[in-house]
């Protein structure tokens, strides 16, 4: 066993690029195929997912733990500001992603019940703990350390993971209308970007997971506690118009933390 978890980090290590890649095709794969395996319905496919989620998440904990990577990627630092001073600035911009998503919910159409709360929260924390863990937890923290000895090295990883994720919501396309897979794909690449520099800042994983779960669970309210809920159709200009505030509130101001980090590390 040992053997196997030397070659994992001489792989990772040597082939950083190939391993992210690889790593969340096998993640997403694998929650993908167990959905539309094992669901009849709806509420099952939801948990289906969400349970693979989890498993997936074990996996990938207890494979960083072995390797020795799981603190210096802020898996196992369970503070979520890791020490630093100023890490509440760094939640303003996705606070106001949420938020933006709370404006936009039905109040009067939702009817809160406590099954619906905890199927809610199972699912939305399992998206926010899987997508942090795998992507800025895992592939962030291979890149980084593929790439810390090169120029804007930080920067890069977070570019490139945040990509690799963004790209992998074209799988959505077999369920999703593709305006609806193209505006994720760009949502989940520039969003990355933010979690990215929280994780920089923070050492830790955790503000990131907090965050990431509270956006889904703003976004999903009419969701859950909506009877008979169908998605709207949202027009390419409310979509051109979120993109552009995301990136100016959330990406420009984090590739700005992250070069002053990667500067104080040089």
């Amino acid at each position: 066993m040992t053997q196997t978890f030397e070659f994992l980090r001489h792989i990772f290590s040597k082939h950083a690029f190939l391993s992210a890649v690889l790593i969340t095709a096998l993640s997403v794969g694998l929650m993908k195929t167990a959905n539309f395996t094992f669901s009849d319905t709806a509420i099952v496919g939801d948990n289906i997912a969400s349970f693979t989620r989890y498993m997936i998440v074990a996996a990938l904990f207890y494979v960083m733990i072995h390797i020795g990577w799981a603190k210096a990627a802020g898996l196992t630092s369970f503070s979520i500001t890791g020490g630093a001073q100023y890490w509440w600035a760094t939640t303003l911009p996705l606070i106001l992603v949420g938020g933006l998503n709370l404006i936009s919910t039905s109040w009067d159409s939702l009817v809160f019940k406590p099954a619906g709360l905890i199927q809610a929260f199972f699912s939305d924390f399992s998206v926010g703990l899987f997508e942090e863990i795998l992507l800025r937890g895992v592939c962030f923290y291979i890149l980084c350390r593929a790439w810390r000895d090169y120029n804007n090295g930080l920067i890069k990883a977070a570019l490139v993971q945040a990509l690799i994720f963004g790209l992998f919501h074209i799988f959505n396309l077999a369920t999703t209308p593709a305006v609806d897979v193209i505006a994720q794909v760009i949502y989940a690449t520039l969003l990355g970007i933010g979690f990215a520099g929280i994780v920089s800042y923070t050492r830790s994983i955790w503000l990131a997971v907090i965050l990431h779960t509270f956006i889904n669970a703003a976004g999903n309210l009419d969701k859950y506690f909506q009877a008979d809920y169908v998605r709207p159709s949202t027009d390419p200009a409310s979509y051109a118009a979120a993109i552009t505030l995301i990136f100016i509130i959330v990406v420009l101001p984090n590739l700005y933390l992250l070069k002053k980090i990667q500067t104080r590390q040089s």
